[in-house]
């Protein structure tokens, strides 16, 4: 279900004051469905704010990335700064949903209410302390196909063809191994390996997306692409996220 009221900390839409400073930011997707592409729209015609994210689910990242804007599903986290600091007092900045619509496009307003000489700079590296994953170390491939179907008449989701069971594991991997896990989807999906940490090798046919780079992520597994084919009907070709993770639990 998709509402049409936007909370933000349990208040609708709601407005707060900001000094000419840099601030950091932590964004969770508590919404049960609706997904969000956040920016900030500063007041005039001048270009949006820059979101520089620092960290995600797992930690910091290694190094800042630069977003124009950030893509959010339900239950995933992100780690931002967001500079003010050149702003003149009085000016308002809108924290805005590109993928809302009506009342669900604006999320919250932040009004520059105070001038302040801020000094922090944002460091290049963030942290050191990443352990990388690599393809070669893998001891296997192991294909996760994730569909929505009807289960016992009611509408559900499977993986692999079978309906989540908390007594029956989908993957038994052995502790301190590394896997590839190739994700496929027929709706969007955010993927969280919850106690193993894990690092995005490739979303499609391509690398990893931005928001995913620098560290260990969550992924979120995009939707298949629609085409028309010759004869009128209609194709899909499905999106894929590829996953190296390691096991740090007894099996």
């Amino acid at each position: 279900m998709l509402g049409d009221v936007i909370l933000v900390n349990g208040r609708a839409w709601p407005r707060h004051e900001v000094d000419t400073a840099l601030y950091r930011l932590r964004f969770l997707n508590a919404s049960n469905a609706r997904r969000y592409r956040l920016r900030f729209e500063a007041d005039g015609a001048g270009p949006d704010l820059p979101i520089r994210q620092i960290g995600s689910d797992h930690g910091l990242l290694a190094r800042p990335v630069r977003h124009h804007s950030l893509a959010l599903a339900p239950a995933e986290r992100f780690d931002a700064l967001v500079d003010f600091r050149d702003l003149t007092p009085g000016t308002s900045v809108r924290l805005v949903n590109g993928l809302g619509s009506a009342s669900t496009t604006a999320v919250m307003r932040f009004d520059i209410a105070r001038r302040v000489t801020d000094g922090p700079t944002i460091p290049e590296i963030l942290s050191g302390e990443i352990e990388r994953l690599h393809e070669a170390d893998a001891v296997r491939t192991r294909q996760m196909s994730f569909r929505s179907q009807s289960i016992d008449g009611m509408h559900g989701w499977t993986v692999n063809g079978r309906p989540f069971d908390p007594h029956v594991a989908q993957a038994t991997v052995a502790l301190g191994s590394t896997e590839i896990w190739e994700l496929t989807t027929d709706f969007h999906h955010p993927v969280h390996l919850h106690l193993s940490p894990f690092q995005v090798l490739g979303r499609g046919t391509g690398g990893p997306d931005r928001s995913t780079v620098g560290g260990r992520t969550p992924s979120t597994c995009a939707p298949p692409k629609r085409h028309a084919s010759s004869c009128g009907s209609t194709g899909i070709a499905a999106a894929m996220s590829s996953i190296a993770t390691t096991s740090n639990t007894k099996t």
